[in-house]
Formats: C-alpha cells, structure tokens, sequence
C-alpha cells in the first residue's frame, strides 16, 4: 500500500480530549434548551389553569345593601351565579371578595389586581380604595383599570388564595347618574406569573358587580 506524503496523523490524546469536550458542551447546551423548554411549557399550561372565581354572594358592604340584580333571586339551589346589586349611598363602603385558584401543577404568584372600569379618570361615581391582604399599594391605571400590587403571594397546586377589592363611593362624581340607572365594570383580574411567565387571569364574564342609585324594588318592580 503506497503512502501519500501529507495525510493528516491519527488524532493524539490532544484531539480526543477536545472532542470529548466539545460532546459535552454541546450535551449541557441541548439539556440547557430541554430544560428551559419543559418550564415554560409547564408554565403556560399552569397559567393556563389558573382562574378568578366567585362565590355566590362576594360583596359585603358598610352604609348600604345589596340587593340582586332583576331576574336572579336568592333562591340557594339556583345554579347561576347571583348578580349583586349595590345602592349607592353616601358613606358606603364594600368589600368584594374573590379567589386565585390553581388547578395547574405547579406554585403561581400573584403580581398585581386590577379593577376595570375604576380608573381615575372614568366618569363613574366609585373609587378604588385598595386589595386586601397587601394590595395597599396603588400601581399607575392601566387603560381604564385601577391596579395594585399584589406581589409574592403564593397559590400552590390544588388551592386557592382570597383577595378582597374594597371600593367606596363618591358622591362628588356622580352627577350624571340617574337615579334608576345601573352600571357594572368589567369583571375582576389579576396578573399571575410562573417561571418568569406572565398571564393577566380575568373572572367569568358572567360575574359582574353592579352599582345603582335606586335599589331594585323601586327601579325594576
């Protein structure tokens, strides 16, 4: 067998240490992307199961009632969620009350809630006060929402976490509210993350508050 002058030698222990690190680098990138991979799927189908619920009377409130909007009654074997109705009245305070339940697989945290329709600058005769346990801290509106900081806390797998919006009225905005008239925002959100993954989580839309002058008996009888 004839050899040709200037075929490359056999590789030394110097080229077989270097490609064994390159299979490993190249082992630790594939694995870096794998893992990255499974959290954000696993986050998204977290996030994907988190929701905003309501029980079936969520506001209580001081310096008024709360009635039940036209067509629901109190009746407790009724399977529709019951639609209060808040009269407004000076001095009122309410407290409405909702749930971060985590049906995903792993830990969520809430970031922030938000309160739709009670921006500073809506026309609408109600006022953001704060979100209870520690949403005392009021972040700049977003659009026509009223948001606060609710950081840091921890919904695990299977549970729930209680939030409590407390809103008050004012008077001093109300001027073009009639006294039969009735409004309702939009439902309620809260803005969870996992792994670094973030999802404002809305309630049902069917779980709305309403607010209104006149209580029902006189304006819907």
């Amino acid at each position: 067998m004839t050899t040709v002058e200037g075929d490359a030698p056999k590789d030394g222990p110097t080229g077989q240490r270097i490609r064994r690190v390159r299979i490993v680098v190249i082992a630790l990138l594939t694995l870096a992307v794998l893992t990255v991979a499974v959290w954000q799927t696993v986050a998204h189908l977290t996030l994907g199961s988190v929701r905003i619920a309501v029980d079936s009377a969520p506001v209580r409130c001081e310096g008024t009632e709360v009635d039940l909007y036209p067509g629901f009654t109190d009746d407790p074997l009724q399977e529709d969620v019951q639609r209060p109705l808040v009269v407004l009245e000076d001095g009122m305070r309410c407290s409405i009350r909702f749930f971060v339940v985590n049906d995903g697989w792993t830990d969520a945290e809430t970031v922030a809630a938000g309160l739709p329709m009670l921006a500073e600058d809506m026309a609408w005769p109600l006022s953001a006060v704060m979100v209870n346990p520690n949403g005392q801290t009021r972040l700049p509106d977003n659009e026509s929402a009223a948001e606060f900081l609710v950081e840091g806390l921890s919904v695990p797998p299977g549970e729930r976490l209680e939030l409590t919006a407390i809103v008050d009225y004012d008077p001093s905005r109300a001027q073009n509210v009639s006294r039969c008239s009735r409004f309702s925002g939009a439902p309620i959100y809260v803005r969870v993350t996992v792994f670094g993954v973030t999802r404002d989580v809305q309630a049902a839309p069917e779980t709305p508050v309403w607010y209104g002058p006149g209580d029902a008996a006189e304006c819907d009888g």
